[in-house]
């Protein structure tokens, strides 16, 4: 069954939305820049750190963890840590 013409106009002529475009979606990430978080999924589980920065566009939090006395930042999905 062909559209209806008015139908087939709406969708060519849908008006752009430029707002959408120009800010890219986030993440609504609860942790801060110096929150204390642990690993609760990945190779690092249960390990302990302090979160160095979020990325809210990506998802992202770079936590330091300190391995075999050494400060390595890791970077983990917001949803790999949990708040202390």
């Amino acid at each position: 069954m062909p559209m209806d013409p008015v139908d087939v106009e709406r969708f060519i002529n849908k008006p752009a939305s430029q707002d959408d475009e120009d800010q890219p979606m986030k993440t609504a990430i609860p942790y801060r820049v110096g929150d204390r978080v642990r690993v609760k999924e990945g190779n690092f589980e249960n390990q302990e750190g302090e979160v160095d920065s979020v990325d809210e566009a990506n998802g992202r939090v770079t936590v330091i963890i300190n391995i075999f006395g050494r400060s390595v930042p890791m970077e983990l999905d917001h949803w790999q840590v949990e708040a202390m």
